[in-house]
């Protein structure tokens, strides 16, 4: 999970009159982090406030919940892949999705497949991935607080899988194409099986 933040203290007068430096420490925790501090042990300890952990979207989730700005799908079974410019898996997972995708329009299976973006990533990095990669997939808008409820801070990219506008599954971490068939087969007891 990522957090992020920004703190300050400053002491008052110190013994001599002397004023202690200010402290600022920006924490970030994933793998583009950072932490910087100054000056940090000539303040006293001071526990942090610690935040609430989102509420996770559970097991029968309505789209709405997760996607209110995007109107659920027509077909009965739904992917959505959350992904990143930043993560290393992300154009791979795309490709997957997208030969997955082509497979359940050439089959006429009743399973659509989305993408929606994490919020890290800048427009002109996700246009550059989705070009360079031939990547056609419709995007659909994620708010920043509900992309904590998909679970998606745990690992990028991250896979829901919704049937009858529901959510039923999720995965964490790429899915390959052979296993978005299988899992699309097994959710959808119509859906083709891989070629």
């Amino acid at each position: 999970m990522r957090s992020w933040g920004l703190t300050s203290w400053r002491r008052g007068p110190g013994s001599g009159g002397a004023r202690a430096e200010g402290v600022r420490v920006a924490y970030a925790h994933d793998y583009r982090g950072f932490i910087t501090a100054t000056n940090v042990l000539s303040l006293p300890e001071r526990l942090l406030g610690v935040s609430a952990r989102p509420q996770v979207a559970t097991t029968n989730a309505p789209w709405s919940d997760l996607f209110a700005e995007t109107p659920a799908p027509a077909h009965r079974t739904n992917f959505v892949m959350i992904w990143a410019t930043w993560s290393a898996h992300s154009p791979q997972a795309l490709k997957d999705l997208q030969r997955a995708g082509a497979h359940f329009d050439a089959a006429a299976a009743d399973v659509g497949v989305y993408t929606a973006l994490e919020i890290g990533s800048l427009r002109a990095d996700v246009d550059r991935m989705r070009s360079a990669n031939q990547i056609t997939l419709p995007e659909i808008p994620l708010s920043p607080d509900r992309l904590a409820r998909t679970e998606a801070l745990n690992q990028i990219p991250t896979t829901l899988l919704f049937r009858d506008g529901k959510l039923v599954d999720r995965r964490l971490g790429a899915q390959s194409y052979d296993e978005l068939v299988a899992w699309a087969k097994a959710a959808s007891p119509g859906a083709p099986a891989s070629r």
